[in-house]
C-alpha cells in the first residue's frame, strides 16, 4: 500500500530541483515537526499541477536529513510511508481490505507517518 522512505527513493524522488524555495521548506518543517509532535494532520492543498508532490517530497528529504541527529526522540525515530492514490484503485471492498491493511500497519508502527499523494485524482 506504499513505499517505506529510504535514501534511495529520496535521492531517486528528489533529481529535480526547487528553486528559491528554501524559505518555504523551513518554515513548513516547522510546521511539520508541531503536528507530529502534537499528533495532528498535516495537509497540502492546491489545484492539481502546482507542484505539491514535489514540494512534499523535498519537505521529506529536509525531514529526514534535519532530524535523524535530533535529540527529540518524537523526531528522531520517524519513517515515512509514502502512499500513492493507485494503491487504492479497484473495487470499494478492495479499498477498504488496503485501508484497514493500512490502519493496522499504521496502529502496529506509531514511528511511520503515512504521507499521502494524488488522492485529489482518484475516480
Amino acid at each position: 500500500f506504499g513505499t517505506l522512505i529510504d535514501n534511495d527513493w529520496l535521492y531517486r524522488e528528489t533529481s529535480k530541483n526547487m528553486l528559491a524555495r528554501d524559505i518555504d521548506l523551513k518554515k513548513h518543517l516547522s510546521f511539520l515537526a508541531l503536528a507530529i509532535k502534537s499528533r495532528n494532520h498535516y495537509l497540502l492543498t492546491g489545484i492539481a499541477g502546482v507542484g505539491k508532490s514535489l514540494f512534499i517530497r523535498h519537505l521529506l528529504k529536509h525531514a529526514i536529513y534535519n532530524w535523524k541527529d535530533s535529540k527529540d526522540h518524537d523526531l528522531n525515530q520517524l519513517q515515512f510511508i509514502f502512499i500513492n492514490h493507485t494503491g487504492f484503485l479497484g473495487s470499494e471492498k478492495d479499498a477498504r481490505n488496503r485501508f484497514g491493511d493500512l490502519y493496522t500497519f499504521l496502529t502496529e508502527n506509531p514511528a511511520v507517518i503515512p504521507v499521502f499523494d494524488g488522492f485529489e485524482e482518484s475516480p
